[in-house]
């Protein structure tokens, strides 16, 4: 038995101390979760699953602010019923205030069909800092296995990048190139890559009736950056990946010596 035990945690000291350093240090159940879910994105789902995933999708419990006029997207019994629904399944939550004047227009609109039209006049560029830090660099919706409304390709915390929008709200994409495709083409049409524009539970009877962009929106001159600032996200997705992977180093060597007791027995 002494041998035995003498041999398990020869095998431990073997999967080297780095690793389980990573474990003592950076393991944390939120972060293994999260990496068996991104693992299982592939596999298949049952029909009362994928409604369950696409109810959690298309509605938020978390409380945001319009972008266009700042007013929380919650209160008033808003109830995020008002928002606009990209291609590939985004969301960018508005206020549900009723029709009303816009400079350059003759008719009233909603906010949410002034901002489904005029994406970019409301495009927040990295030069305005104070605007900008309004936008947390994370990627919560990561986890919901949302998509780059470009290419399709999935948005995850190691290959996010987005765009900020005024008051917070942001649109995520898969990569930079799919991001500057977006910014480069938002204003030179309405609605572009626009899919659903929603007013209390129901499309906004003015949804399609901006015909022009507002004069903001055809001004709008994108920052093409390189990329986001990811750094800390990046380093916490690694960290996971390498408690993942030490804490199956460790379950194999004390599985091995589990066979080695038996067989002794």
């Amino acid at each position: 038995m002494h041998a035995v035990s003498s041999y398990i945690l020869m095998g431990i000291a073997l999967t080297g101390a780095a690793d389980f350093t990573a474990i003592a240090h950076h393991i944390h159940p939120s972060h293994v979760v999260r990496r068996l879910e991104m693992d299982m994105s592939g596999m298949d789902m049952t029909p009362s699953t994928l409604m369950e995933k696409k109810a959690s999708s298309t509605t938020s419990d978390d409380d945001y602010k319009c972008p266009v006029c700042g007013m929380s997207t919650k209160d008033m019994n808003y109830d995020n019923l008002n928002h606009i629904g990209f291609v590939n399944g985004q969301i960018v939550y508005t206020c549900g205030m009723a029709p009303r004047s816009f400079d350059g227009y003759k008719m009233d609109y909603t906010d949410t069909a002034y901002l489904a039209a005029n994406m970019a006049e409301f495009i927040v560029n990295i030069t305005d800092i104070t605007a900008y830090a309004e936008c947390e660099n994370s990627c919560e919706a990561c986890g919901d296995g949302i998509k780059d409304p470009v290419t399709g390709d999935n948005v995850t915390t190691s290959n996010y990048q987005y765009v900020c929008l005024s008051n917070g709200q942001k649109l995520y994409f898969a990569s930079t190139t799919s991001k500057n495709k977006y910014l480069t083409n938002v204003n030179l049409e309405p609605r572009y890559l626009v899919d659903s524009i929603i007013c209390h539970n129901k499309t906004c009877l003015d949804a399609d009736k901006i015909t022009e962009l507002s004069a903001a929106a055809k001004a709008f001159v994108p920052d093409l950056l390189t990329s986001n600032n990811r750094g800390s996200a990046i380093a916490s997705d690694s960290s996971a990946a390498v408690s993942v992977k030490a804490l199956a180093s460790l379950t194999f060597v004390i599985a091995s010596g589990m066979v080695v007791l038996a067989a002794m027995a």
